[in-house]
């Protein structure tokens, strides 16, 4: 049986299922730096506490810096095509949405990529293409990320549901929007 773990920011109380006999229980707040829980499932924690698992798939949300301007179509375009880029050789997509301010992907790494240096990536391209072409100086992108390590079959479809929806609950007025995708919808 996995394990499972409840992160929770440390305003929120961690509530956590029953758990194996052999589950690895701690007090993840006390912890920073990478310390290994069971089936393979390890936690580290910079701003906010990660979890990392082998062939996992993680829900992951990085934000727009807070002084910078909304993203504008062409940047959300370009956000777009970097996610899609080592699509099959680094990770496999599950789905995304580029939104004005932010973006959420769902996202399983593949061979012996991590999740840390993937996100670097897409964060890096996209920051110096925003600032070689369009003008932007600065900070693009918040430093932190959050991620959720997506536990169950239930829990991949409300992630999945939750990223074709977004521009929908945001804009309720749109009909279409092209900076959203999940498997299935080719």
């Amino acid at each position: 049986m996995p394990l499972v773990v409840a992160v929770a920011p440390a305003s929120l109380p961690v509530l956590l299922p029953p758990q194996p006999e052999n589950a690895i229980m701690f007090p993840y707040w006390k912890h920073d730096r990478v310390s290994s829980l069971s089936d393979g499932v390890t936690f580290y924690r910079r701003n906010l506490p990660h979890l990392r698992g082998a062939e996992a798939i993680y829900f992951v949300t990085w934000r727009r810096h807070s002084i910078k301007a909304d993203l504008s179509e062409k940047e959300r375009g370009d956000v777009a095509k970097t996610l899609r880029w080592f699509e099959g050789t680094r990770y496999r997509l599950h789905g995304y949405v580029v939104m004005n301010d932010h973006v959420h992907v769902m996202v399983e790494p593949v061979d012996d990529w991590q999740l840390k240096g993937i996100l670097h990536s897409w964060k890096s391209f996209t920051a110096n293409k925003f600032q070689r072409f369009y003008g932007c100086r600065g900070a693009i992108w918040q430093d932190e990320y959050f991620d959720r390590l997506i536990r169950n079959e239930a829990e991949y479809r409300e992630k999945r549901n939750y990223i074709l929806n977004n521009p929908y609950t945001r804009w309720p007025d749109i009909d279409a929007y092209p900076w959203v995708w999940a498997i299935g919808m080719e």
